[in-house]
């Protein structure tokens, strides 16, 4: 049986315009999908099963608390999962210092400040964002008021539950105090290598600058004497896709 952490070690073997690449030999690999988040070290292509760690924080519950604040604040958005998701995943984006920038925007004008125009299932079937840098250019000033959602803080507050489990009552580690333990559970011979050969994937790593602020939370945790370094692809939803067709072609 092949797992999803030795398909997407297998998937990073496509991109070869990488400088500095993978080690397949000896990795760490964080898998953060739709339910859960997972952390498994691999070495030799064999993913060592009793240092696997998993958090109960996914893209389901990300989106979840994404509807139940719009929903509480203006229109009920609780059985529009997909666009819920578009939503999340092209205004949030991770704060590489999150306690000191949510303090910030409470002094002065908001500019994490964006307003979604929600598609009406006839003239638009995706919708848009207005307002910011993010603007595509795109006139709202035919939409009703009830079809225009606006987001602040919490284009910042989503992706952290990924760093603060317990944000939303879930009592357990966050990603990088997991990928800490998974690798302290390995050998110690290999503590070295797997710090510095962290691969991430799954959908929750589309959020911009979160391989960055894992990188420097994984830096402050772990031993100075071993150098960290995460790794991502350009598309990190599909490298276990990739994996797995490259599997799947020298079978």
């Amino acid at each position: 049986r092949t797992t999803c952490a030795q398909l997407a070690l297998r998937g990073t073997e496509a991109d070869m315009n990488r400088t500095d690449k993978i080690s397949r030999q000896c990795a760490l690999v964080v898998d953060s999908g739709f339910s859960f988040s997972h952390t498994t070290p691999v070495f030799d292509g064999t993913p060592l099963n009793y240092a696997v760690r998993r958090i109960s924080a996914g893209g389901k519950i990300l989106t979840n608390y994404l509807k139940e604040v719009l929903s509480f604040r203006s229109i009920n958005l609780n059985d529009e999962t997909h666009i819920m998701n578009d939503i999340k995943h092209r205004l949030c984006y991770t704060s590489l210092d999150f306690e000191n920038e949510l303090a910030e925007y409470k002094k002065k004008r908001n500019p994490l400040w964006r307003r979604f125009v929600l598609p009406d299932g006839v003239n638009r079937t995706r919708g848009y964002v207005i307002g910011g840098p993010d603007d595509p250019g795109a006139d709202a000033k035919n939409d009703s008021e009830n079809s225009i959602v606006a987001l602040k803080n919490e284009r910042i507050v989503i992706p952290e539950i990924l760093f603060h489990p317990s944000d939303v009552a879930i009592n357990e580690a966050g990603l990088a105090e997991t990928l800490v333990r998974s690798v302290e559970a390995s050998p110690p011979e290999m503590h070295r290598m797997l710090y510095k050969n962290i691969l991430i994937c799954g959908g929750n790593c589309l959020f911009k600058n979160l391989r960055e602020r894992l990188e420097l939370e994984v830096r402050q945790l772990a031993p100075s004497e071993f150098s960290v370094r995460v790794f991502c692809d350009e598309d990190p939803i599909v490298t276990t896709w990739r994996g797995a067709s490259m599997f799947a072609a020298q079978s």
